[in-house]
């Protein structure tokens, strides 16, 4: 009997014909043309940390977490012009917590990353996450070179057209890995979805290891909205994000403003400004199934009285206020013990040049106060906003705007929370949002949202016919998003 798989909240879940669980790139190629031969689909995943159904499959189902090592960078393939960079080229299961330790000990740190490292690499980037920074893309935005197997168990390197390879001295070296640097197959097969094939590894551009100065002060939307619209706020600060009570106290809705900046090594910084609020501190410390437990309590709390919900809201804002905190970027960019509260979401991206972001916010309060004269329904959690730059990457979130990324987030349970969030992803998507990947999210084929959403689409539709040439990384999701047909 086939082995079930869930995600990390339980919200996706499937019973596969196999759940394998490869170690080496020969083992992929092997269960593609297996999978091939017996007419059946092959599925990659990572830590299960997507909340759409992006992952199942019936067919074959590959655990990518034996796939985690930092490999050997093969300089002698490089172009002269790459080997200035600092470059890291890593296996498509090893997590965000795993690199930053290897890159730690060599005294190099990612260049961004978001805010929960349990994650792997490739699951990551493969639907765009992101963290924060209007100068600074997603993880995506850092790969350099990418390797997948497609259809037929065919092995590519895919980089753009003046990638960081040297085709004459790869071929030499690598005659079973076809090499090809074309600007459309990279910008389409980075943000795959899982839908080009599987992959196997990726090289990424690193920098020298850094530190962070995070403060996080309590504001209200007035105040945040009018700092926005001025803009010095995004351009002054590495990062800034804001977290926003849906429900009004006090006359106005509270904010938590996160900023955070590079800084010198500070050698020895002071020990009280080297944790977090003692709120997150001490969450921190308690094991993960302790901590999804007070999630469960308070969402219990939350459906008996849910009355109680803006000022539950109000207090856990105020108690994450925090004067000062430094330490390593990893560190600090990394938002610990919150991601192990059960809890799911949707995220939209809006342009940030035409402040439809605004107007999308307000448009979220607005149904928060709706949903809770009408319906006695609550949002559990702070809504948050991100800054990210914009990508070339053609089904990227981001792709040729600068973006803010609205996440609504809900406890698992919450009393009405999906179909809170598919009336919000409804209302946004009217005003140009467009819906994060791996969350929770309606978009379906059929019509042509999607095309709308994303101009470069039939590229990307084009690039995926060759690797997926044979229909092997059609599963659910793509069929859902009408890209099988």
């Amino acid at each position: 009997m086939s082995e079930k798989w869930r995600n990390c909240i339980g919200n996706q879940q499937v019973t596969p014909y196999r759940l394998l669980r490869p170690t080496t790139l020969a083992e992929i190629v092997e269960i593609i043309r297996r999978a091939e031969g017996e007419g059946r689909k092959v599925r990659a995943v990572g830590s299960g940390h997507s909340f759409s159904d992006i992952a199942l499959t019936d067919d074959y189902l590959l655990d990518t977490h034996g796939l985690n090592r930092v490999l050997e960078l093969d300089t002698q393939t490089l172009r002269e012009s790459a080997r200035d960079s600092t470059l890291v080229d890593v296996e498509c299961g090893i997590t965000i917590a795993d690199v930053n330790t290897a890159l730690d000990k060599l005294g190099l740190a990612l260049i961004n990353m978001g805010a929960h490292t349990a994650q792997t690499v490739v699951g990551a980037l493969s639907t765009s996450t992101h963290g924060s920074g209007i100068t600074l893309g997603s993880a995506a935005a850092f790969v350099k070179s990418i390797v997948v197997v497609a259809s037929g168990g065919k092995v590519y390197r895919i980089e753009p057209a003046n990638g960081i390879t040297d085709p004459s001295k790869f071929r030499s070296k690598h005659a079973d890995i076809e090499l090809v640097q074309d600007d459309d197959w990279f910008n389409s097969v980075v943000i795959g979805l899982g839908c080009m094939g599987v992959v196997y590894s990726v090289t990424v551009e690193v920098r020298e290891k850094y530190w962070l100065r995070e403060r996080r002060a309590i504001s209200n939307w007035t105040q945040v909205k009018a700092n926005l619209l001025k803009g010095d706020v995004l351009r002054d600060n590495r990062h800034y994000e804001v977290l926003v009570n849906p429900y009004k106290l006090d006359g106005d809705h509270t904010c938590l403003v996160t900023t955070r900046n590079e800084i010198p090594d500070p050698k020895r910084p002071c020990k009280a400004k080297t944790n977090r609020s003692p709120l997150s501190v001490g969450i921190s410390f308690l094991p993960r199934p302790v901590i999804r437990l007070i999630g469960w309590l308070i969402s219990l709390r939350n459906r008996l009285m849910p009355g109680s919900i803006p000022r539950t809201i109000e207090d856990s804002l105020k108690g994450l206020e925090d004067e000062e905190y430094v330490a390593e970027s990893y560190r600090v960019l990394d938002l610990g013990a919150p991601n192990y509260v059960a809890a799911y979401s949707s995220e939209f991206a809006l342009a940030v040049d035409d402040n439809s972001y605004i107007a999308a916010a307000e448009r979220i309060l607005e149904i928060a106060e709706r949903n809770r004269l009408t319906k006695n329904r609550y949002q559990t959690v702070p809504f948050s906003l991100r800054f990210v730059a914009q990508h070339e990457l053609y089904f990227s979130m981001m792709y040729g705007r600068t973006t803010c990324m609205i996440e609504v987030p809900m406890l698992d349970p919450t009393r009405g929370g999906m179909e809170t969030l598919r009336e919000i992803e409804d209302a946004l998507i009217e005003m140009g949002a467009r819906p994060h990947w791996g969350q929770i999210h309606y978009l379906a084929g059929g019509n042509a949202l999607i095309r709308e959403l994303y101009p470069m689409y039939e590229k990307w539709i084009g690039v995926r016919r060759i690797l997926n040439s044979r229909g092997t990384f059609n599963n659910r999701f793509s069929e859902r998003c009408g890209f099988d047909t």
